[in-house]
């Protein structure tokens, strides 16, 4: 099974900005960690949209996705704006299909994961984004905290909630794509 990383943001992209915080260097880092921890299963293949600070087009994270006929893309992003917590986003009108099962299952896990540091669980959510919209497998947009939140910033700059996070949504796609596939 091939399982598609992306990145969000990136090179001139910085995504959501707080202080030296960009977002574009969490959800780096959190691709290439979740790609380290997943290149453990043999079963599971993973391709990075970026594996540095460049710049990709939403065009061509999904082209990549598309061509190599991956089996579950996943979008690492945080959010910004004054609020808290985590969320999960699939297109619209799938949650009763396999990719609404798939959500459910990794919401549910990353939401465990979550709790034992009191992030609010946001939801699971459905979105017109262009990743969710054009790709031709499952795809889930995870948010992770909000960089501007003085506690999600605290966790953010944590390298060892970092790397906590990262095996968590690693042993959550290991486990839907068990169960899916």
């Amino acid at each position: 099974m091939l399982v598609v990383l992306d990145a969000g943001h990136g090179g001139h992209d910085p995504g959501a900005v707080s202080d030296n915080l960009n977002e574009k260097d969490l959800t780096l880092y959190l691709a290439l960690k979740v790609k380290e921890y997943l290149d453990y299963n043999d079963s599971i293949q993973t391709l990075l949209t970026r594996s540095r600070d460049s710049y990709r087009s939403l065009e061509e994270r999904v082209l990549l996705a598309n061509e190599n006929h991956a089996d579950y893309f996943v979008s690492f992003h945080n959010n910004a704006g004054g609020g808290t917590g985590f969320e999960s986003y699939i297109y619209l009108g799938l949650s009763q299909k396999n990719t609404g099962e798939m959500q459910h299952s990794i919401h549910r896990y990353l939401v465990r994961f979550y709790e034992h540091y009191g992030v609010l669980d946001r939801g699971e959510k459905e979105g017109n984004l262009y990743v969710l919209r054009h790709t031709n497998m499952p795809a889930i947009l995870l948010e992770n905290l909000f960089v501007d939140n003085p506690n999600d910033y605290t966790l953010l700059t944590d390298t060892t909630f970092l790397d906590e996070l990262a095996k968590t949504i690693s042993k959550s796609i290991e486990g839907i794509l068990e169960k899916s596939f």
